[in-house]
């Protein structure tokens, strides 16, 4: 079984679509799982076809405040970059 193959290649992919829009914004919210918060980092574009959604990354953190916060969006984008 190929692991780690469909999941980068979209992400790519995205990012290469978001790179040539001209709009976009970040989403990036928490959701409860047990003392465990999920961060999904979520991206909406408009591209040549109309509004576009991808999701970027998830981070699972328990620490919620807005440093952790921040740091958890700094490293979804370092990871980008």
């Amino acid at each position: 079984i190929a692991c780690n193959v469909l999941a980068p290649y979209f992400k790519r992919k995205i990012l290469d679509e978001v790179l040539e829009a001209r709009f976009y914004s970040i989403s990036f919210d928490a959701s409860n799982k047990g003392n465990t918060k999920i961060y999904p980092f979520v991206i909406q574009y408009f591209s040549d076809i109309g509004v576009k959604k991808g999701l970027i990354d998830f981070i699972e953190d328990s620490r919620e405040t807005a440093l952790d916060i921040f740091n958890n969006i700094i490293k979804v984008i370092d990871i980008i970059n």
